[in-house]
């Protein structure tokens, strides 16, 4: 699939989210995002190329975009120029999915105050549940993304 053919993919209300400081996060995607009210939804279409020798989308790749929707929440629900890294991720995988699907990330926040940061992340795909997981984040003083 080309990227021409991604946008028709996409459900409405997202776009593209700018990857280009994160060289990582440009070899996974292009991913998309959507802005909620204190979390962001971040989304990706799911190729062959995400996925292990089974054809089922391999964990990490999901575990990446539940990181990056972590940490982003938490850096934008604060409204600050701080920054986050990623202190532990509990992931919880439920079910499997294959290529030629759309993934979302959706955050919550438990505790964003302090120097330490709790928030949970599902990753569905549709109504269906893949993964859990669980991110305590530290705040620094840095800002590495726009």
């Amino acid at each position: 699939m080309s990227l021409g053919d991604e946008p028709a993919r996409v459900p409405p209300g997202f776009e593209l989210f700018d990857t280009s400081k994160m060289p990582f996060m440009e070899l996974l995607g292009p991913f998309y995002r959507k802005r909620g009210t204190a979390v962001i939804q971040l989304g990706l279409w799911l190729e062959a190329r995400h996925c292990d020798e089974n054809g089922l989308v391999h964990d990490g790749v999901l575990a990446t975009l539940a990181d990056v929707a972590l940490g982003r929440s938490l850096v934008e629900s604060r409204n600050c120029q701080q920054s986050v890294v990623t202190v532990s991720l509990n992931l919880e995988r439920v079910a499997e999915l294959t290529a030629n699907h759309w993934v979302e990330a959706l955050v919550s926040i438990k505790q964003g105050e302090g120097e330490i940061g709790h928030c949970q992340c599902e990753v569905r795909s549709d109504e269906q549940l893949l993964m859990v997981v669980n991110g305590t984040f530290k705040y620094i003083n840095q800002r590495y993304y726009p």
